[in-house]
């Protein structure tokens, strides 16, 4: 059998840059209070540290109480 060409798909796929700047701030406060407030362990792409993360309130802030092992 001989090798077939490979096609493209066009997909509408909506990335971070085009999230108004408010509604993702929203979702980061909901997520992460929701993830101090259970004890849930969250697994951030874009903080420094490997893996997950257990989060806490500071304030009016959120911190990395720990990264799981």
């Amino acid at each position: 059998m001989g090798a077939r060409p490979t096609r493209a798909v066009k997909r509408r796929v909506r990335v971070a840059r085009e999230t108004p700047v408010r509604e993702a701030a929203a979702t980061r406060v909901r997520v992460l209070g929701r993830a101090a407030d259970e004890r849930e362990l969250v697994v951030p792409a874009h903080f420094r540290g490997a893996g997950a993360a257990e989060v806490r309130r500071e304030g009016g802030k959120f911190a990395v109480s720990r990264w799981a092992a």
